[in-house]
């Protein structure tokens, strides 16, 4: 068995050459890192599967190449040896991690030298700007593009509610590989297709390497190596299992050991398996405990040692020398079981997660705080138990206060995933008003999620300077800067960008930067975005009145600045009071509106 690190994959270690890009996405880099790790740390070479992989790569123009396999077949470990074999970006679990598109990118540039080192701060949001970014990475370039991404399994509980934003057409130089289990749905037909364990002819010799670890009697070896179904998950977890005294015999499948194991167990500790299973991520022992009625810490500790669940210490930031212990499953291939196994149960844990934000302050500072805090509406989402004895606690999630709370503890992305989350509760259970509310909020902060560093475009500049197109380096970087929402981080990185061009004898280029980031300190909200604003005001005001609603239009109408089109909205709510037949209050409504902002005509 080889040992690999993830400082072997090249694409991450390239990316280190580059620190202003690398300082943009570390926390995503090193989520991925963290990963890849237990598929590295059980590295075992598959030279024949490998090969015919890197055959088709090499025979196909371009296009996507399909990987498929049930959890526990090695797709994920696959991969990784395709990434470590070469300079080839790689880009776990996508489908509960759809953010990790920012540390993909990043490992594109890294290996696309013709590439300035920054990245398109749309493509956290927009599928169309991986589309573009794809097409600028192979252009011109002598070599094709390899590019790897593992969708995992679209039942595992998602850590997001957004599809990761994976392109739809992808240029002919490019190459995809995706891992994926067997019914996973791709964004087009594959130019070659793998299906495991049949396409690995050495996957039975891996099985039976594994199975003679445990057994190493024959007789005992042949009935796990038929038991495992070509899984090589499963000899690893069938031999933990019996060494822990709870296996006597093979069911089949790995499906049939989780089951089990499932059915061995008390009902408190099955409730304390889902609570893991929903997590979506390590959960600290205090926090499993608070919601337990049963020793946590004993049973975890024996789930460990049947190789069901990794127990991992972990600093407490900000706690001096406090540690945690934190929990998670071995391998999603169990908590996707437990999640098939037990919908009902599934959706008990996600209510139970949800109402222990109980615990937690709204500073959110102890571990078991925040992760309430972070994983609120993803719980509160994946209780789809509604109606009158459960009532459906939306408008908590949805709450500008909520939001406001997550961006100042964990950014704008954050309180991103979160109203995306109150978008999905809405569109389920919610009323229109809220469905409303909630589309309107997610899309705003969909803007503001994008985000560059300044650091990171003046490094960009420099960059493309050294290459000796001064004026076409400015040009791309400002491609990307004028995609960035107005406000005072766009002015700040014009202003970076005009002092870089001052000193570099760029004067023209220069004086127009500062003056547009002295434009936007001084009205950071653009005139076009107020006009947008009072087009939807007025929209919505007709809308209310049209439903005859004569106290929400004009309630609208007061958020309206501009006084012509605000006057254009009440003079509709008088018309439909006269035609009501209450005149005392049409005629009171031009007055209400004078006292409140002062005479029609002013202004």
């Amino acid at each position: 068995m080889n040992r690999v690190t993830p400082a072997q994959l090249p694409a991450h270690t390239a990316l280190r050459a580059l620190p202003e890009l690398h300082a943009m996405v570390a926390e995503d880099l090193a989520y991925q890192t963290t990963l890849a790790a237990p598929y590295l740390a059980g590295w075992r070479e598959r030279t024949a599967l490998v090969a015919q992989l890197e055959a088709a790569i090499e025979a196909a123009p371009g296009g996507l190449i399909c990987l498929a396999g049930p959890p526990g077949s090695g797709v994920t470990s696959t991969l990784l040896a395709l990434a470590a074999a070469g300079s080839r970006p790689i880009w776990l679990e996508a489908q509960r991690a759809p953010l990790g598109v920012a540390a993909f990118c990043a490992q594109i540039v890294a290996v696309r030298p013709q590439l300035l080192p920054l990245i398109d701060p749309a493509v956290i949001t927009d599928a169309a700007a991986l589309e573009r970014f794809l097409a600028a990475a192979v252009k011109g370039a002598a070599d094709r593009l390899v590019l790897l991404i593992d969708l995992e399994s679209a039942l595992l509980p998602p850590v997001g509610p957004l599809a990761p934003p994976l392109p739809q057409v992808i240029p002919p130089e490019v190459t995809l590989v995706i891992g994926c289990e067997p019914k996973a749905q791709l964004p087009f037909a594959p130019v070659a297709r793998f299906l495991l364990p049949e396409a690995d002819p050495e996957q039975r010799l891996l099985i039976e390497q594994l199975a003679a670890t445990i057994d190493p009697a024959p007789l005992a070896r042949d009935a796990l190596v038929d038991a495992a179904e070509g899984v090589p998950l499963y000899p690893l977890l069938a031999g933990a299992l019996m060494r822990a005294g709870c296996l006597h015999d093979l069911p089949v499948g790995v499906d049939g050991l989780i089951d089990r194991w499932w059915d061995s167990l008390a009902e408190s500790e099955q409730q304390l398996a889902l609570l893991l299973a929903v997590a979506g991520a390590s959960l600290p022992l205090e926090l499993l405990q608070q919601m337990s009625k049963i020793d946590v810490s004993a049973i975890t500790a024996f789930w460990e040692a049947c190789g069901l669940i990794n127990l991992t210490v972990q600093r407490a930031a900000g706690d001096g020398e406090l540690s945690l212990i934190m929990a998670a499953y071995s391998h999603g291939a169990i908590a996707k079981r437990l999640m098939v196994h037990s919908p009902q149960g599934v959706t008990a844990a996600h209510r139970q997660m949800a109402a222990a934000q109980a615990y937690a302050t709204r500073a959110g500072s102890k571990p078991a705080e925040l992760y309430l805090l972070r994983n609120y509406g993803r719980h509160l989402a994946g209780d789809n138990v509604v109606g009158q004895e459960h009532e459906h606690p939306g408008t908590e999630l949805i709450s500008r206060e909520r939001l406001r709370i997550r961006e100042r503890q964990d950014g704008v992305v954050a309180a991103y995933h979160d109203s995306a989350y109150a978008l999905v509760y809405a569109g389920k259970y919610g009323s229109a008003l809220q469905l409303a509310i909630a589309a309107a909020q997610t899309g705003t902060l969909a803007t503001l999620a994008r985000s560059l560093s300044a650091d990171a475009a003046v490094a960009a500049l420099l960059a493309g300077m050294e290459r000796g197109g001064r004026e076409n380096a400015l040009r791309q970087v400002l491609d990307l800067v004028e995609r960035l929402p107005d406000g005072s981080d766009k002015a700040q990185i014009l202003r970076r960008l005009g002092e870089t061009c001052y000193a570099h004898r760029m004067r023209s280029s220069a004086m127009r930067l500062l003056s547009r980031a002295i434009d936007l300190e001084a009205q950071p909200i653009s005139r076009a975005w107020r006009d947008q604003r009072e087009q939807l005001l007025a929209a919505l005001a007709l809308a209310a009145l049209g439903c005859d609603d004569s106290d929400s239009a004009l309630a609208i109408a007061e958020q309206i600045e501009h006084l012509e089109r605000r006057a254009q909205v009440e003079t509709q709510v008088a018309r439909r009071l006269l035609a009501q037949g209450d005149r005392d209050r049409a005629q009171r409504v031009p007055g209400d509106s004078a006292r409140k902002y002062g005479p029609m005509g002013a202004g």
